[in-house]
């Protein structure tokens, strides 16, 4: 862990009603350089001091599993998408563990640029792989339950067809933010209709479902939060 800068001292009041909730997660006789590197960033983050004070044991989670001291793999992140949407027995189940996992990661992510441990590069690529592997859970579990449910889009010969989603603007660029929406092309293959569903629904009506609950994954806002606002 770097050094920390001392937040100025209008913020450190703040820092300190944190501080008095949160330094029990560090252990009975804490580092100092983590103890200030704390109060550094929960002065600098009202986000990161209410989502660490809400959840208690977020911290100690955190440092057990080194996560604050590296940068995490697009591989690793598709990984996580997946292990959070995966036992999800509804779609209720499903916004709640993504809403969880977002915490998480952007607690993480935010913590590591307030302290310089992650350049701007970094950040930007590390929270657009983040979306990008959330997307790409949410898009995969929402095309089970839907094809489980109505049947499999396919073409004219048979084979199967999925939704195709286009990132555009600072995801599409890979340099999303912290504050940044997702700019999302929905579009599919080819006209066809389902198979093997309890009816025939045409993919234009199946993948327009799709695209409205995936939209809804993510952007609603629930007793959790959000994961990302969607254009």
């Amino acid at each position: 862990l770097m050094t920390p800068a001392e937040p100025p001292p209008i913020l450190r009041a703040e820092a300190e009603r944190y501080w008095e909730q949160l330094h029990p997660a560090l252990g009975p006789r804490p580092d100092p350089i983590l103890g200030q590197a704390l109060r550094q960033v929960c002065a600098c983050s009202p986000f990161v001091a209410c989502h660490l004070a809400r959840d208690h044991g977020r911290l100690a989670e955190l440092l057990a599993s080194g996560d604050l001291g590296r940068r995490i793999t697009a591989a690793e992140y598709r990984a996580r998408a997946e292990a959070a949407s995966a036992g999800a027995e509804d779609e209720a189940a499903l916004m709640s563990g993504l809403r969880r996992l977002r915490h998480r990661e952007l607690v993480r992510i935010a913590w590591r640029d307030i302290r310089g441990d992650a350049g701007l590069a970094d950040t930007m690529a590390e929270l657009s792989d983040f979306a990008d592997a959330v997307l790409a859970a949410t898009l995969g579990w929402l095309h089970r339950a839907q094809v489980a449910a109505l049947g499999n889009p396919c073409d004219s010969t048979g084979a199967p067809q999925t939704l195709i989603v286009l990132a555009m603007g600072k995801l599409g660029a890979q340099e999303l933010n912290f504050s940044s929406d997702i700019d999302l092309i929905l579009c599919y293959p080819v006209d066809g209709e389902t198979r093997g569903g309890p009816g025939t629904l045409s993919n234009q009506a199946f993948f327009e479902r799709q695209g409205q609950r995936l939209i809804r994954a993510l952007s609603e806002v629930t007793a959790d939060g959000f994961v990302f606002r969607v254009d």
